[in-house]
């Protein structure tokens, strides 16, 4: 259970600044969001014994978006936030891709000490790194599309629309990445 909670914790503070913001509070939804983002961070240092830079990269989008959002009054900002975040890290898993060197791959390999021994063994394994090698493709033009559709979402629908197709249609298009990489 510890292996999901960082997916868990993403997803918190969204969900916070959804409810809040739909009982018309956008500015307590945004210092809820922040706060939440908080949490995750005090968790990574207790659970890890460090902050890792996924985390604070994480918490640091958080804190400027809400920033935007809260000095505009615009939930716009914060609304944009996974789009844009998940845009560019779409646009480097494929220049990684690319370029030879998969990131999801490097991040395997750097985070293998974290996982379950059985699970760190089959990293080495060359037939699990190709596809690795491989989902890595897929995955970064899937994080572009999904970017795409959440801009739409967060510009034209409304905020219960918009947190579905950017939390859990992101983890609809991962998994779907990850069914085509395997499968070719």
């Amino acid at each position: 259970m510890t292996h999901f909670m960082p997916l868990i914790f993403d997803i918190i503070p969204l969900l916070i600044f959804v409810i809040l913001d739909s009982l018309g509070k956008m500015r307590y939804a945004l210092i809820g969001a922040v706060t939440a983002a908080g949490f995750e961070i005090g968790y990574s240092y207790f659970a890890m014994g460090s902050i890792d830079s996924f985390s604070l990269i994480f918490a640091g989008t958080i804190l400027l978006f809400a920033s935007l959002s809260y000095y505009f009054n615009n939930s716009i900002f914060f609304r944009l936030k996974p789009a844009i975040i998940g845009g560019i890290t779409g646009m480097i898993v494929v220049v990684t891709s690319m370029m030879g060197e998969p990131v999801l791959l490097s991040m395997a390999d750097r985070y293998s000490t974290h996982l379950p021994e059985n699970m760190s063994h089959t990293l080495q394994n060359q037939y699990v790194r190709d596809q690795f090698t491989n989902i890595n493709h897929y995955m970064g033009f899937g994080l572009i599309i999904h970017s795409i559709l959440t801009t739409w979402a967060a510009i034209y629908t409304g905020r219960w629309i918009w947190f579905f197709v950017s939390v859990p249609g992101m983890y609809v298009t991962i998994a779907l990445c990850v069914w085509v990489g395997l499968k070719n």
